[in-house]
């Protein structure tokens, strides 16, 4: 099975190996040290998971937050905002579409939990989908065969109407 795709976007080295160190075995960790790198890397190839910090040079994790999520190709990303600030951080993030917020130090076990639950969503949600699509090809499919029934019962019964109605007429 391949492994997913963790982008860690932090300009903090220290922070970036923190999670490097923990989420190798499971992930095929990417680093990137500023927010232009972070939009380079995520339009050149699949990433799954992003964690985000928002103090960045370049863009800050805030317009890189904005950029990914305002573009239909990458609505399958999944954002974990990272931060040391507390004030509007997390308001912020979630109303420019992070799908969840963690704050700095780094818990390890905490972003684990984070990363799994988001995956698990997004699993749920393809899941979905392909429900609500199977659910549409049937109702397509019910609709089709009711009305070719309709159409090959409404013709043999228009003969037997017009000949009963020829008898009736006849026997009067």
């Amino acid at each position: 099975m391949n492994k997913k795709i963790l982008l860690i976007a932090d300009d903090d080295e220290m922070s970036r190996k923190v999670i490097q160190k923990n989420f190798s075995d499971t992930f095929d960790v990417i680093e990137s040290r500023d927010g232009k790198e972070t939009l380079e890397i995520i339009h050149n190839r699949p990433v799954d998971i992003v964690i985000l910090d928002i103090v960045m040079p370049q863009y800050n994790g805030f317009e890189v937050l904005k950029i990914v999520k305002c573009d239909e190709k990458y609505s399958d990303i999944r954002i974990l905002v990272a931060t040391s600030l507390y004030e509007k951080t997390e308001k912020t993030a979630l109303e420019l579409g992070a799908d969840d917020i963690v704050f700095k130090p780094y818990d390890p076990v905490v972003i684990k939990k984070r990363i799994n639950n988001l995956l698990t969503m997004q699993e749920q949600k393809r899941e979905l989908e392909n429900a609500l699509l199977d659910a549409e090809n049937a109702n397509k499919a019910k609709t089709n065969f009711l009305s070719r029934i309709s159409h090959d019962m409404r013709t043999p019964l228009n003969g037997i109407l017009g000949i009963t109605t020829l008898l009736k007429d006849t026997f009067q």
